[in-house]
């Protein structure tokens, strides 16, 4: 079971129009609700691929009952802490011109019994979990240490984790050293203080990054030029032919999805060989491609296999021996 931490949940409304103008009103065309938020969207696509998983995360009010029902159409399997604070709703715009505009709801904050009793339930579901994925920003309230004790835990048991964060909670919990993580281009050149707009200037920043952290992969995402991995002995370029975008959002939590699943896959129920420079190929492939798939449908996390099958036939993949 992939344990899944995903504390801001939000409810997602996504509207379609042909262009806002500001200060006058707006007609929509079309509107699509559904649970969202980095957690939901990455279970949403674990889901599809008929992986087991289990959501954790803050679940509040009018709006946290929407999205437990809204998971729950959606096969998302869920342990969710009650809080008193309202989950909040993300508003996304999409114009004609596919320019994306978004309104999103700043989180609830946590109380401390509150995130006692999140960590109660992570707890009493981890000696189940083959794999622990930690999504987004952790919840207000929070301590900073929240993320770190996480991957502690887990690797105690030898659970392997992905970490997909990159903000303060985030920046902590590598002091744990999880085996992947997964950012993008900007948050690579934040954390490594290194320039990335070359392969080599990247080569170099994963180095660091792999030494200080001991990092086994670092997956970086570089939006319409694909995604890039590396191990610190090799590095693994893909990119995904040109589709229709509909809807970009949940595009980085499904590559995130398509990494897992394919390590699952190609683990199969064995223990994970993070040397295996094939695993990782096959990783950030399905990666790409999930990611790839995702902005060809309105609902975020929601891949149509067709798709993927096309997307699949026309990849590209560079390989780099270090």
């Amino acid at each position: 079971m992939v344990l899944v931490i995903g504390h801001n949940g939000a409810w997602q409304k996504t509207y379609t129009l042909g262009q806002i103008h500001l200060g006058r009103v707006n007609r929509i065309g079309q509107s699509y609700q559904s649970a969202a938020g980095k957690g939901a969207n990455t279970c949403r696509v674990l889901a599809g691929y008929g992986i087991d998983h289990q959501l954790h995360g803050y679940v509040g009010g009018a709006n946290g009952d929407k999205y437990i029902r809204g998971c729950q159409d959606d096969g998302i399997q869920t342990r969710l802490t009650p809080i008193q604070g309202e989950t909040r709703i993300c508003s996304t715009f999409l114009e004609a011109d596919q320019r994306m505009t978004e309104f999103v709801e700043p989180s609830p904050e946590v109380q401390v019994q509150e995130a006692q009793d999140a960590w109660d339930c992570f707890m009493d579901s981890l000696g189940s979990a083959t794999f622990l994925a930690i999504c987004g920003t952790a919840a207000t309230g929070e301590d900073e240490d929240c993320y770190l004790r996480l991957i502690q835990a887990a690797q105690a048991l030898g659970i392997p984790a992905i970490l997909d964060s990159y903000k303060d909670h985030g920046k902590r919990a590598l002091l744990a050293g999880p085996e992947i993580i997964k950012i993008n281009l900007e948050e690579l050149s934040e954390m490594s203080g290194y320039p990335v707009h070359t392969q080599e200037e990247r080569i170099t920043a994963y180095g660091k990054m792999i030494r200080e952290w001991n990092l086994k992969w670092i997956i970086i995402t570089m939006g319409e030029k694909g995604a890039e991995a590396c191990n610190g002995t090799s590095v693994i370029s893909c990119q995904a032919p040109a589709v229709d975008v509909v809807n970009p959002i949940g595009s980085g939590d499904s590559v995130t999805a398509g990494i897992i699943t394919a390590i699952l896959r190609g683990s199969d129920g064995k223990k994970i060989d993070f040397s295996d420079e094939q695993l990782m190929k096959s990783a950030l492939i399905l990666g790409v491609a999930s990611g790839t798939a995702n902005v060809m449908n309105w609902k975020p996390g929601h891949i149509e296999d067709r798709d993927l099958e096309e997307i699949m036939k026309g990849l590209t993949v560079q390989v780099r021996a270090l």
